[in-house]
């Protein structure tokens, strides 16, 4: 391999394929028997679920399962963890960390987040499916801007996160910080913002599974920039395996 540094100019070995229309991307994967899934999501930033009626979409040609957050709950599957890096407090105390499921239970959170999920002989009839599920919104107070939110008397997300603080962090040395601004002759204080950004792929994220019972394995597809991680989660939680039967 060359060695490459700062500034060189870089040849890519992918690009030809994809001028070409060559490029394979998950749509472009079709297996033996494969069904499709498609996600109805919350059209609230905050609501309460009061209850899921599925069964008009169920009784849809080619539909073969539906899953709500109730269904996940009562099969005894848990929350998805996030980096435990992250979950501290000033002097490396810990903060809650609230129960994120794949799909929502109870309450929904954010506008899109997931409600119930279709599986389908077709992507099409996935998609209907869903349009059918009555979904019980009672809509809740939300508030969207990060510094009214850790307001006394904000809507909290989550009712046992005080002040909707997901990360309380501090680096540094404060006492002498404190110190060399007590005697600058000049301190300026300014809000910085930070605008949302987002990786801006020709394909969204998604995958293909496909479970081999004979070896109880699965071999996944999966549309993502961070490939090791996602096999290391797999590796270290195998409990997350998770097999539906559709008959």
């Amino acid at each position: 391999m060359n060695k490459v540094r700062i500034g060189d100019s870089v040849r890519r070995h992918e690009d030809e394929r994809f001028l070409r229309g060559e490029g394979t991307y998950v749509d472009d994967i079709v297996l033996d028997g494969q069904v499709y899934g498609y996600v109805l999501r919350s059209p609230y930033a905050h609501a309460r679920i009061g209850s899921i009626d599925t069964s008009e979409a169920l009784a849809q040609p080619g539909v073969l399962l539906i899953v709500t957050g109730e269904d996940w709950k009562r099969e005894g599957f848990g929350p998805m963890p996030t980096r435990t890096a992250v979950r501290k407090g000033r002097g490396d105390s810990p903060l809650a960390e609230p129960p994120r499921h794949c799909l929502a239970i109870e309450r929904a959170r954010y506008v899109g987040e997931p409600v119930a999920f279709v599986v389908a002989e077709t992507y099409e009839a996935a998609q209907e499916a869903a349009e059918l599920i009555e979904v019980d919104y009672e809509p809740l107070d939300a508030v969207t801007d990060m510094l009214d939110a850790i307001e006394p008397g904000s809507p909290l997300v989550w009712d046992d996160i005080p002040a909707n603080t997901a990360i309380d962090f501090e680096l540094g040395q404060r006492e002498e910080t404190e110190a060399a601004l007590a005697a600058a002759d000049h301190v300026v204080n300014l809000d910085l913002v930070n605008n949302r950004v987002t990786g801006v792929s020709i394909e969204p994220r998604g995958a293909i599974a496909r479970y081999d019972a004979e070896t109880d394995t699965y071999e996944i597809w999966n549309a993502t920039q961070n490939v090791h991680a996602n096999r290391n989660t797999w590796r270290n939680r195998a409990e997350w395996q998770l097999s539906l039967s559709c008959e």
